[in-house]
């Protein structure tokens, strides 16, 4: 009983990693759709004076990257702990990837924002 006490943790950290790099994903895609839909054409970067020039720095850059982070945290750990299930390595390993891959993003965004 302990046994299946303990691992419980460990698949809802699998759960969380996997819930969190698909928000990473969602919300990069969303704020990509938004800057390149924008009517008066993608400004490089967008204006924060505007709400939609925040919302759009939002989902590209601060959102991802701490959701991103969070994935790439939970997957980590629960890929630590070594004796998974099958299904539990395979979701923390797509959190992984899937929070690393925007976060990344988001972190070159706020370079190429603040050059």
């Amino acid at each position: 009983m302990e046994q299946i006490g303990a691992s419980n943790p460990i698949r809802m950290s699998c759960g969380l990693s996997l819930l969190m790099a698909v928000l990473t994903f969602l919300s990069m895609w969303g704020g990509l759709t938004l800057w390149l839909n924008d009517p008066a054409g993608p400004a490089a970067p967008p204006s924060l004076d505007t709400p939609r020039g925040l919302l759009i720095s939002l989902l590209l850059c601060w959102i991802p990257l701490l959701t991103g982070s969070l994935a790439c945290l939970a997957g980590l750990m629960s890929l630590a702990v070594g004796n998974l299930g099958l299904e539990a390595r395979r979701q923390a390993t797509i959190g992984v990837a899937l929070g690393l891959i925007p976060a990344c993003l988001a972190a070159a965004w706020l370079g190429w924002v603040l050059r």
